[in-house]
């Protein structure tokens, strides 16, 4: 006697794609206007587990898009608090501003009379000559 027990080749297996899912769900995120690089929704591991699931459904997903448009409305807000809270964060100095130009005003220094003495405004170093002093 000679028994055949049936047994699945799982390494030959390979999932099998229908073009047409991938091509709609590629026209679907080509639409989204996100500004997070590709590789770093893939690292993430919630957005990797849904576009596993995503992509090897059978029956198309109808909520996709509802879904990828909460992901996105998810991601502005907290673009926006990043954003917002940077500063706080990440204890930036608040920009430099532009050069007020050169005030000048009159002294007097041992009975000497400086008509154009610049003014300190605590950001610079003022220079007198040693024969003034």
């Amino acid at each position: 006697m000679n028994f055949q027990i049936p047994v699945k080749d799982y390494l030959a297996h390979k999932p099998v794609y229908e073009e047409d899912k991938v091509e709609k769900l590629l026209k679907l995120f080509s639409r989204l206007d996100m500004s997070i690089p590709s590789l770093k929704i893939v690292k993430n591991r919630a957005y990797a587990e849904f576009l596993r699931e995503l992509v090897s459904q059978k029956e198309p997903y109808n909520g996709a898009k509802e879904v990828l448009e909460k992901l996105q409305e998810q991601y502005e807000r907290n673009k926006m608090l990043a954003e917002g809270c940077s500063n706080c964060l990440q204890q930036r100095l608040p920009p430099k501003l532009k050069d007020p130009g050169r005030f000048t005003i009159q002294c007097s220094i041992k009975g000497v009379e400086i008509k154009e003495a610049l003014l300190d405004l605590g950001s610079s170093i003022n220079i007198m000559p040693l024969a003034m002093v």
